[in-house]
């Protein structure tokens, strides 16, 4: 199917899994916290693939989003939340989304990301503004 459209196997299981078909020959990628669990026995390039798609589907990245976050001057965490927070712009986005798209191993609480987005605000001054959405998460605006 990929070769017929001229694109990549992670690009038609995204395509394929948002339409509700099941065409991979194994499970769909697990939540974060069972990731190490599901590329146990994995060959190194068929984990790295499978934990990249979980990413992918879990943080709802994008190489560009990443890439402006790094650009901004944040680390490689703050880029992840910066990422999510900016594809979704103008929307709140939930504590546990950002906090999966900083980390794999566990999703970090409150605290942490309340230390990350301090930080952020302080790096983004004059082009982005992040404000809180109590009890849920936390929304960026463009300036």
């Amino acid at each position: 199917i990929a070769d017929d459209l001229g694109m990549g196997k992670g690009a038609v299981y995204r395509i394929a899994d948002r339409a509700g078909l099941t065409i991979r020959n194994g499970p769909p990628p697990p939540a974060p916290r069972t990731l190490r669990e599901a590329v146990r026995g994995m060959s190194d390039k068929d984990a790295l693939e499978y934990a990249l798609e979980a990413y992918e589907q879990v943080a709802g990245q994008t190489d560009a989003d990443l890439a402006l976050g790094l650009s901004l001057g944040l680390t490689q965490a703050q880029a992840a939340i910066f990422g999510l927070l900016h594809r979704h712009l103008g929307s709140p986005v939930a504590h546990e989304r950002l906090g999966a798209a900083a980390t794999f191993e566990e999703t970090p609480g409150p605290e942490v990301i309340q230390v990350q987005i301090s930080k952020m605000r302080v790096k983004l001054a004059g082009r982005y503004t992040i404000s809180s959405v109590w009890g849920f998460g936390y929304q960026m605006e463009a300036v």
